[in-house]
């Protein structure tokens, strides 16, 4: 077998800058993957891949380079199994939902069969009243025929109320367990704010409504130094506390969502002004000091992030909407850099 080492250590700086630019963006190219392949069970192989992004921002020798793209496969194939898993889980629900309705048209079959033969004895004995000559007799078995057939309808319906009870109590626990899984498809798993699928789906929904509404965009500031220096259960802790934060400022009507990594985006129910307003707000309220409990030892840290919002104007797709935003947020996070260094 062909040694790659020599190839790859020592390096020359172009390549080496080269082949660590190409496998981090292939990084980042499967964590979007994986998200929306199987979005409920990805964030653990985000932040895992994120992790591994992290490492490769330094100069590896070869052997690092190797133990890196054996953690990334591990990785992968740990996100595969729980998607299948996820996905099996599913199947089984509906399953079981389909289950549910074949018992019913059972039970609904059963009653038919039961009482298909009292019918068939009912008619027989009025098929039979032709043949009675005597007035009393004739009157005795038409009112003996007629209640026992309001016994019959009466059990009948009696059961058939217990069996639409019973489909309808099964029908909303089914309902409900679509309910819940459905609202976890939606959620943020870390954070417990709104993810970037739910995100994505309010803001197509209301351009295509023609609603007008602002997108902020939130970038926070410094959470790699604080992975690095009090580990990455303290950034997930910060991530956490942000948007808890971010979600008691603004208004009931707004969304807060993760946007992924360290982004977040707002979807705020107000104009510019409107925008502005609540803008300065979160500078006010969710930044500052955060104290991080889950660090080697309790820590607080100083919290802040660049923030940017585009106002939604007819015409503009989800695309542009985001490109105005992002492009907005880039530029605040510049010229706070810029007044850091004056």
């Amino acid at each position: 077998m062909v040694s790659l080492r020599r190839y790859l250590d020592p390096r020359p700086k172009g390549l080496s800058d080269a082949w660590r630019t190409a496998y981090q963006a292939l990084l980042e190219e499967i964590s979007g993957c994986a998200v929306q392949v199987c979005q409920p069970v990805a964030e653990e192989t985000r932040a895992s891949l994120a992790k591994l992004q992290e490492v490769l921002s330094a100069d590896l020798p070869a052997d690092a380079i190797t133990e890196s793209g054996h953690k990334a496969e591990a990785e992968l194939r740990g996100w595969r199994d729980r998607a299948s898993r996820f996905y099996k889980q599913k199947a089984g629900e509906v399953k079981e939902l389909m289950m549910m309705i074949a018992r019913t048209a059972e039970l609904v079959a059963e009653r038919d069969r039961r009482y298909g033969p009292k019918f068939q004895e009912l008619a027989a004995r009025l098929q039979a009243v032709a043949a009675i000559d005597d007035l009393a007799g004739l009157r005795a078995t038409v009112l003996e025929s007629v209640a026992e057939l309001n016994r019959t309808v009466e059990q009948m319906h009696r059961e058939g109320q217990d069996t639409v009870t019973a489909l309808q109590a099964e029908i909303s626990t089914y309902r409900t367990k679509l309910e819940v899984t459905e609202q976890a498809a939606w959620i943020d798993a870390l954070t417990g704010a709104a993810n970037r699928r739910r995100a994505e789906s309010e803001i197509a929904r209301r351009v295509s409504a023609g609603r007008h509404f602002c997108l902020l965009m939130a970038d926070l500031n410094g959470l790699k130094r604080v992975n690095d220096e009090h580990g990455h259960n303290a950034g997930d802790e910060l991530l956490k506390h942000f948007a808890d934060e971010l979600q008691h400022v603004v208004r009931a009507s707004d969304l807060v969502a993760r946007w992924g990594g360290d982004e977040f985006v707002v979807i705020l129910e107000c104009d510019q002004k409107g925008a502005e307003g609540m803008e300065a707000r979160i500078r006010q309220w969710a930044f500052g000091a955060y104290t991080l409990k889950s660090a080697p030892a309790p820590v607080k840290v100083d919290l802040s992030a660049a923030l940017g919002f585009a106002q939604w104007e007819a015409g503009m797709d989800q695309a542009q909407l985001l490109a105005a935003a992002d492009q907005a947020m880039y530029k605040d996070k510049a010229t706070h850099r810029i007044a850091r260094l004056a």
